[in-house]
């Protein structure tokens, strides 16, 4: 198997596939912002 390796970040990349580290990462609406101490259990 054939693969790129970004420059910027060291991810593997298809032959055609774009690195996308330099883009602004945009939240996903299913990413919560909870951190582990407001977690009750």
């Amino acid at each position: 198997m054939y693969y790129r390796t970004c420059p910027d970040c060291g991810a593997h990349l298809d032959p055609s596939e774009q690195c996308d580290c330099k883009k602004e990462k945009q939240p996903q609406e299913n990413e919560h912002c909870f951190s582990k101490s407001s977690v009750t259990k």
